[in-house]
This record gives structure tokens, sequence and C-alpha cells, in this order.
């Protein structure tokens, strides 16, 4: 694997103000399985990658508590509170780097963390825990390419700024560039090939790189709309095939997140439906039909006057969910003349489990 080393001052006369964490404290016990990594740098970077996911969380998801960080040599964890002991507010992850590495101190903590963001306890035992794996994947991703462009401005010490270059090196030059994570089909293909191994837990089919193909794809979504982290604290319990799941997820998420579960629905080939709105007219240009023509105008009316009325939900404003429901609409009247799919047997998921 791709490590580069670069080892930080401990003591220097450069620091920066310590992170404030009004909603979450974080704590990492002493071990000597970190080696040369002082626990206050440990501390301070995790809190930084914390913070990166917790500015983008509206206060009602943000994560608070008190989260623990233990040396774990056989591998990094989120610990289920039922392993540890621990209340609804607390939190511990078993890291497993040795010394100043800290890019990848930054990857297992950002994948661990974005499973105490999905709500990892409630989702345990779950056939669809293959798509929590990739979303965190995608978390730790997401985050070392963004501690690449602030630390340049916010590092934690003054002093780590210029290790943003090894961020920068450690997320594009080794994790987006293994050929094991390249993909060049489409997200609806992948699902058609893997989902439903991954759902029986076939051996050998389950890896990080494998389900990373498909959410390296969600990249451009979450760089371009950070607040799509809100949809990932909604995640639903839901045991359906990624069709029914995606739908379970839209109608959980806040309004303002229904957006992002959509775009990443539709990167892989699946449609969700608008609750609520079958009742609502949505042939916008009265011509018998709800179809790409009504479509194109209300989303020319969310930047333009035009002379429909494109407030499909009369809420006052032409915006993303006039756009949603009047695409859902176009999606129903596609599907009632489109010949019947055979429907997929669930099954169970398999041995892969999370402690």
């Amino acid at each position: 694997m791709f490590k580069r080393k670069f080892v930080l001052c401990v003591l220097s006369l450069l620091l920066l103000p310590a992170i404030s964490f009004a909603e979450l404290s974080i704590t990492v016990e002493p071990n000597r399985g970190w080696g040369n990594a002082p626990t206050s740098n440990i501390k301070r970077l995790c809190e930084n990658v914390a913070l990166h996911f917790q500015e983008q969380l509206r206060d009602g998801h943000k994560v608070n508590g008190k989260l623990t960080i233990v040396y774990r040599p056989n591998g990094p964890i989120a610990y289920y509170r039922s392993y540890f002991g621990g209340e609804p507010d607390e939190y511990k992850i078993g890291l497993s780097v040795t010394d100043t590495y800290w890019a990848n101190f930054a990857y297992q903590f950002g994948h661990e963390f974005c499973h105490i963001m999905e709500n990892h306890d409630e989702l345990k035992d779950n056939p669809n825990d293959w798509f929590h794996e990739a979303i965190c994947e995608l978390a730790s991703l997401w985050v070392i390419r963004r501690m690449g462009e602030t630390w340049a401005h916010s590092a934690p010490y003054q002093n780590w700024a210029d290790y943003r270059h090894a961020l920068i090196d450690y997320a594009n030059g080794w994790l987006m560039s293994r050929p094991e994570v390249q993909y060049a089909g489409t997200g609806a293909e992948w699902l058609d090939r893997w989902e439903e191994p991954m759902r029986r837990d076939e051996p050998g089919v389950f890896t990080y790189a494998r389900v990373s193909q498909l959410s390296y794809k969600f990249l451009p979504i979450f760089e371009e709309n950070p607040e799509a982290w809100n949809a990932v604290r909604q995640m639903p319990d839901s045991q359906g095939r990624m069709s029914e799941y995606m739908q379970d997820w839209y109608e959980a998420v806040d309004t303002e997140d229904k957006i992002f579960v959509e775009t990443i629905a539709t990167e892989m080939g699946i449609s969700v439906v608008p609750v609520a709105v079958v009742s609502i007219d949505a042939d916008v240009n009265d011509d018998g039909y709800v179809d790409l023509y009504d479509v194109i105008i209300v989303r020319s009316g969310m930047q333009n006057s035009v002379s429909y009325d494109t407030d499909i939900n009369d809420d006052g404003v032409t915006n993303e969910l006039d756009l949603l429901i009047v695409k859902a609409k176009a999606f129903e009247a596609i599907a009632a003349v489109s010949p019947s799919k055979r429907k997929v047997k669930i099954t169970t998921w398999g041995s892969m489990r999370r402690r």
C-alpha cells in the first residue's frame, strides 16, 4: 500500500487554537501500539476529520456525545454499543495505525466515523451492509480530499499545513488510482452484476475495493453538495434490494435531502417516487400527458420566468421538489406502459458481521 510518512513536530510554537467540539468529545486511549504517534496528535487529527463532517450536518443531525478511540491491532472497527456497554451518546472506534501515518489515520477514522453517522447500531445484521460499507469507503475518500484543500488555511496545527500534499497524494495517487477500484461500467451495470452475490455474502465477493467501484461514482454528488451527508444520517434499516432500499431512504430523509438520495439512486439506474404526489396535477403544459416536456418547463421555471404555473406543490416557489414531483409523475407514466419485470426473491445476509 502506498503510504507517505510525514513526521510532524510534537512541540510547535505555531499552534492554532484547539478545536472546540460543543457536540462531540473525542478521547484517545494511550497504547504502545500507536508507536511514535502522540495521542494528542491522534486526537487532534480525528477531531479534524470529524469536524469536516460535522460542519456539513444540520443541528438535528450532528453526532453528539463522547467518542473513545482505542488501538486495535487486528483492524479498524466501529464497535456496537452492545459490545462495550455504552450509553446512547457513547461511541467507540478502534484504529490499527502505528506511527505517524496520518493519511492512514484519516482513512480509517473517516470510514468508522461514517458508520456512526449511519447509526450502525440500528443497521446491524442487514443484507445491505455491503452498501453501508460502500458509503463509508466513499466517506474516507471524500474527507481526505477535502482536508487536502482546507489544510492550506485551516490545518489543525500551522506546521501541518504542508502535509495537505501527502493527503492529496494518498487520495488521488493511491485510493482512486488502484486498479481494483476501477469500473468502466455504469452504476446500474455494477448493481446488476454484484447486488445479489453481495446480499448472499458469497465467498470472496465482498471487498472494500469492489464496493468502492460503485460508491466512488457518488463522489461528485458529495463534493458538489457536501450537505448530502445529512442524508447519510438518515439511512433506513431497510432489508429490501436497492430498488426498494432507495425508495425507503428517500421517504425517510428530510425534504431538503431528498434530491441527494434521488441522485444517488439515479446513478444506480433506480427511480424513486415522491410520496403524497398521487393527487398532484403535474401536467404543466396541459397537453394531457406528464412527460419530458413538463420536466423541461419546470426546470426552466426554477431559474427563469415562464408562462406556465411551475409551482407543482403550491408552496410558493419553484424548486428542486417541484422538479422531483414532475419527474416522478413522468416515470409513473412510463412505468404504466412498460412490461412488468420478474420479481427477484429477497435473500438473507450471511456471515459478514461487524461486532
